[in-house]
């Protein structure tokens, strides 16, 4: 079904004055918003919501707010694909990222699910990121006030529930120390594996992409923990 042509609730009932309401084509499927109309064209500033359906089935939606053409206060993005489903919750100011984000995934195939959870503080990951990959294994990492890897980052291998084993990286305000595997039997050897690079790869690639489904009012849209 064509996007255009999908019913969409009005967000407000209420216009403010010098506000107009929209309901149609944008980007690559249909949207519905306030905005203030200039001379240039459309300035966004309230309630948003976006829609798309693909060819194939697969599903797209995003909705929050804006305030003079850039992304801000809270926004969802959610996506529905014949393997599963995505989900991703977070806040913007001013068009940058800043505040808790939290994200999830669902395989239908197998059931697989994983998750992610941080603060990022003006565009930069900041305090703690705990979550699990597929397989169930967890993890946890912290980054300092300049968004640099500190301390210790830790990934949990289980079996059943009961740890079997465990992959440490040490880090100084984004300076890689040494990074070891543990076994249940607390023998360690060094190892190469980098949480940091894994934790990337799923912001660089699942998370932009759910921010990418409305790029307009976005300042940086590309979210990646740096190093030294």
């Amino acid at each position: 079904m064509n996007c255009v042509n999908r019913f969409f609730t009005r967000l407000m009932t209420n216009v403010p004055a010098g506000h107009k309401f929209y309901r149609g084509k944008f980007e690559r499927g249909a949207a519905e918003y306030v905005y203030i109309p200039t001379a240039q064209g459309h300035v966004l500033d309230g309630k948003f919501r976006y829609e798309c359906n693909h060819k194939d089935g697969n599903y797209e939606h995003a909705e929050g707010e804006y305030e003079h053409d850039f992304k801000s206060g809270y926004w969802s993005m959610f996506c529905k694909h014949s393997d599963g489903r995505k989900e991703l919750r977070t806040h913007f100011m001013c068009g940058v990222l800043s505040g808790d984000m939290i994200y999830a995934s669902l395989n239908n195939t197998d059931d697989t699910a994983e998750d992610l959870a941080l603060t990022v503080f003006d565009g930069e990951v900041s305090g703690h990121i705990t979550g699990r990959f597929k397989d169930g294994h967890s993890f946890h990492g912290l980054c300092d006030d300049n968004g640099y890897p500190d301390g210790p980052w830790t990934l949990i291998k289980y079996d059943r529930r009961k740890i079997v084993s465990t992959i440490t990286e040490n880090w100084s305000h984004g300076i890689f120390q040494n990074a070891y595997h543990e076994d249940a039997e607390g023998h360690r050897t060094p190892t190469e594996v980098s949480l940091r690079e894994l934790i990337n790869a799923k912001l660089m690639n699942e998370v932009s992409q759910l921010l990418g489904y409305v790029s307009r009012g976005t300042k940086d849209d590309i979210l990646h923990i740096r190093r030294r």
